[in-house]
């Protein structure tokens, strides 16, 4: 049976079948990627060609090709009929076989879990890496932070999709790891990255969409244009994103892929500027710088509802930590409510608006605004670390729930050193002094002698009753504020020198300190509330709620 298998070249054709097959797949594979048509199509590419191996042996058993002409093989004795068809079927799936074998079940696509199962992404899931800064000039790396974030917030608000928040993928950068290492390490399906280059007034971005499993580029673009064209690329490379996932997108969700608050280039830009300066601030320079770009951003564009958001942020955060003028709380609050009359859905306006509340002392408000932007945008770092914030600081403070909302946003941005500061306090509020002191080790790390290390020193001293080493530790910080005047107070309190501690809490409330809930609940001024003296304080001040 051999030789004469041998003799009708079946071995030839099968083996010139096999060389085709795989060639086709080869072709066809890409072809249904850049089509974005389900991979089951492949696998019926897969049962086809495989079904052709019978066919291939059967007509290589009837036929021959000889000088160019095909001729009917002369009968050979033997098999015959039914038993002769069996035997050439046979022939061809025992050829098939190991091409079969391999692809349904021993490539690692194969052998890899369903999506969805444990450690597995879902497969609308998606990192946007840092985007590289190729421009000569370093300082414009906000540029190509900006556009990465601005296209994450973009796909963040598709419902559709799970995307890895900015900030999670920021230990990526620069650094030369293979894309199914980083797609496990984010728990993503696909990975968008890119570089930015700025000459002058143009820009050119390259992205490439890929595959975080096995690194396939499904596309790659390059766009070359004016610095004013820039909500152009962006929203191409956001649609071309989605249309490579195949997401269905609502009406408004389309709309929203275009609406960048603004058209103007120099406005976005400022922004952009302002934003990364806000979002990693440690002292009050870093406030007045991001304060500059978010008012130039608005000088330029009147009705640019981010950048009154962004404004308004500052405003509110320098009242609380600096400045107790009222006029500035007054224009963070008018600033924020006129971004949300522009843009209803602005969650960095709701945040600004959110920050006005706790400037106020009004917690329980602010941990409202917070818990709807972190329903609305389940990825924001900053809205869960300022839920944390504001649910620490609440009449009684609910520590569990803040320790919860913190935890959250380091799930997102682990390298969040505020966070690691709000944590901290939630942590010693449930007498939990080794899991805080842990969080202070990684805060000194990320932000070493800044105001939030001073501060995070002080409660955790004043939490082991050492208010002395704790007022040393608020000593440190070279800007006095209302904020830290308070504290002083509670620890010289705490050591019995209560003419300190009122002279203290006179300043702190001279300078616009009204934090109600504490002044009348806090254990750690409870020495000074026996006192008359502080009642006399708190009419002259104008506190009520004893």
């Amino acid at each position: 049976m051999v030789a004469e298998l041998q003799r009708r070249r079946v071995f030839r054709a099968l083996v010139g079948y096999g060389i085709g097959a795989f060639a086709v797949l080869q072709i066809v594979e890409p072809i249904i990627h850049g089509f974005h048509w389900p991979d089951a199509v492949l696998s019926y590419v897969v049962a086809a060609l495989a079904v052709g191996f019978p066919v291939v042996v059967s007509l290589a058993w009837i036929f021959d090709v000889n000088a160019g002409r095909i001729e009917r093989t002369e009968p050979a004795v033997g098999l015959r009929g039914a038993r002769l068809a069996l035997v050439l079927a046979g022939i061809g799936m025992i050829a098939a076989a190991p091409g079969i074998a391999w692809y349904f079940f021993l490539r690692p696509a194969a052998r890899s879990p369903a999506p969805g199962a444990a450690g597995v992404p879902e497969s609308s899931s998606i990192a946007v890496l840092p985007f590289a800064n190729l421009s000569s000039d370093k300082e414009q790396e906000y540029l190509s932070e900006g556009i990465a974030e601005e296209i994450t917030s973009k796909l963040s608000r598709l419902k559709g999709l799970t995307v890895a928040a900015r900030t999670s993928v920021a230990r990526f950068k620069g650094v030369n790891r293979s894309p199914s290492d980083i797609g496990t390490a984010l728990g993503v399906a696909w990975l968008l990255e890119g570089t930015v280059r700025r000459a002058g007034d143009r820009i050119r971005v390259t992205t490439t969409l890929l595959k975080s499993t096995d690194g396939f580029r499904v596309w790659s673009d390059d766009a070359e244009a004016k610095l004013d064209d820039i909500f152009a690329v962006q929203e191409r490379i956001a649609a071309r994103t989605v249309d490579a996932l195949a997401l269905k997108l609502t009406p408004d969700e389309r709309r929203s892929l275009s609406d960048w608050g603004t058209r103007n280039a120099a406005a976005y830009d400022e922004y952009l500027q302002g934003q990364v300066l806000y979002e990693n601030f440690n002292n009050r320079e870093q406030f007045q710088a991001g304060l500059v770009h978010f008012e130039r951003a608005l000088a330029i564009d009147s009705r640019f509802a981010p950048a009154m958001a962004g404004v308004a942020s500052v405003e509110a955060q320098y009242y609380r930590d600096f400045d107790t003028d009222p006029a500035r709380l007054a224009r963070a609050e008018e600033l924020a409510g006129r971004a949300l009359e522009i843009d209803p859905r602005l969650g960095r306006a709701l945040l600004a608006l959110g920050e006005v509340r706790v400037a106020r002392y009004d917690y329980s408000g602010g941990a409202e605004m917070f818990a709807r932007l972190c329903d609305d945008e389940p990825q924001n770092y900053l809205a869960w670390d300022f839920l944390c914030w504001a649910e620490g600081y609440r009449t009684p403070p609910r520590a569990a729930e803040a320790e919860q909302a913190c935890r959250r946003s380091l799930q997102i941005n682990p390298g969040h050193a505020n966070t690691h500061y709000h944590l901290a306090r939630a942590l010693l509020q449930q007498q939990k002094i080794a899991d805080a002191t842990r969080a202070m080790a990684v805060l000194d790390q990320r932000q070493p002698n800044s105001s939030l290390s001073h501060a995070g020193h002080f409660w955790l001293e004043l939490y082991q009753g050492r208010p002395r080493a704790a007022i040393a530790a608020v000593s440190r910080d070279p800007t006095t504020t209302p904020l830290n005047l308070a504290w002083k107070a509670m620890a010289h309190g705490q050591l019995g020198e209560t003419d300190q501690a009122f002279a203290d809490l006179e300043a702190a409330l001279a300078g616009g300190y009204r934090d109600t809930g504490e002044l009348r609940t806090s254990r750690w001024l409870a020495p000074l509330r026996k006192d008359p003296r502080f009642e006399r304080m708190m009419k002259k001040f104008g506190v009520g709620g004893k």
